[in-house]
């Protein structure tokens, strides 16, 4: 039993690097995909979807020096499932042919390795399994908002499923010999603990750098090494976080609102409104407490965001004149040096060239183009 157990463990502390350098990899696809989102906005087209981006990066691969599509899949899928799939069968195998040992190579209630477990006492590591395996998914699922159309459905569908497979998690395990119990239960708590670390921003941040559209904390007061007590405004803030993040997105909404009562004049929670109703892709809203975030902000690296936002919504909306009448403050901004906030400008300048062409200016629109190129351009050399 020692081991298996040993085995276990090490096949999983193993796997962690190769998790990190997955994260890395496709954090930089994530990346280049948005710059080809942005190109194709710039050329006129459609935003496109996952495959059309996929398409595109196979093509440019080499161009823009792009990681292999595969990483997306991973060392879960490519090398993970079929080392676990491969010890499992050979510890049952071996079970089954009574391999020297494990008849009497257990401990406790489990000695007989050969046997599946037996009374309530064999119940205890199936339990556990099960146990560790639907905590999972639920720590898989809860960093998620839920998304509205197809998409949304399906991960709706998905999470119900896996956590349904509780159910055949815990029978086989209980049909399947003690031997492969026993590397069962340290896998499932080590994987637990790995999606439980990579949930983590803290932990993503120093390993794999700041993600996109991770969400925002509220600012914590602070003199010297004393943190003090947040004030209503900045909890409200901090509360709806993991709302809207585990998809109680109406909750998410009162307490927003509830902090721009509390701090009419500050622009944090008119952008986050703006943001969550984006996510729910209700245009008019989203597009409305953008705007006041805008008017709000008190750096231009808060107002490029909430100009990107808002820019979208109105074009999602229809309202193309609008769009540019709101965007078009934009032009006289620096670039800036934060990534997150580069991003934004890009998009702000691309969305204010979509909805030029569109409303037939096509002069104002290329010279609104032709900044973004030149602008990217710069970014390349340096």
């Amino acid at each position: 039993w020692g081991t298996i157990l040993v085995s276990a463990i090490i096949l999983r502390a193993l796997m962690l690097p190769l998790k990190v350098i997955q994260d890395r990899k496709v954090a930089e696809i994530k990346s280049l995909g948005s710059k080809l989102q942005l190109e194709r906005l710039a050329r006129g087209l459609s935003q496109g979807n996952f495959l059309e981006e996929c398409r595109q990066l196979r093509k440019r691969k080499q161009g823009l020096s792009s990681p292999s599509l595969l990483w997306i899949l991973g060392p879960g899928i490519c090398l993970q499932v079929p080392l676990v799939l491969t010890i499992a069968y050979s510890l049952r195998r071996m079970s089954l042919e009574q391999h020297l040992g494990f008849d009497m190579g257990g401990i406790l209630w489990f000695k007989d390795l050969t046997a599946p477990g037996q009374g309530l006492v064999g119940a205890v590591l199936p339990l556990l399994v099960a146990a560790v395996y639907f905590g999972n998914v639920h720590v898989l699922f809860q960093g998620h908002p839920i998304r509205k159309g197809l998409w949304g459905d399906f991960e709706k569908a998905l999470k119900t499923v896996l956590k349904c497979s509780t159910l055949f998690i815990f029978w086989f395990t209980c049909s399947a010999p003690q031997a492969l119990q026993v590397f069962l239960v340290p896998h499932s708590v080590m994987t637990f603990s790995q999606t439980v670390l990579f949930q983590n921003e803290k932990f993503l941040t120093q390993v794999v750098g700041p993600r996109k559209n991770a969400a925002v904390k509220a600012p914590v007061a602070s003199s010297g090494h004393h943190t003090t007590t947040l004030s209503s405004y900045e909890k409200l803030l901090k509360d709806a976080g993991p709302r809207f993040n585990s998809g109680k997105i109406s909750q998410a909404i009162e307490l927003l609102k509830d902090a721009i009562k509390e701090e009419p004049e500050k622009g944090e929670a008119y952008a986050l409104l703006g943001l969550v109703y984006k996510t729910q892709e209700d245009w008019e809203n989203s597009a409305f407490y953008y705007k006041q975030a805008i008017s709000k902000g008190k750096t231009d690296d808060f107002k490029i965001a909430a100009y990107a936002g808002c820019g979208l919504a109105l074009l999602k909306e229809g309202m193309v004149m609008e769009c540019i009448e709101t965007l078009r403050p934009i032009r006289s901004f620096q670039a800036p040096e934060h990534p997150d906030s580069r991003h934004c400008y890009y998009a702000s300048l691309v969305i204010l060239g979509r909805a030029l062409l569109e409303a037939g200016l096509k002069e104002e629109s290329q010279e609104v183009v032709r900044l973004y190129k030149d602008l990217d351009m710069e970014k390349s050399k340096s």
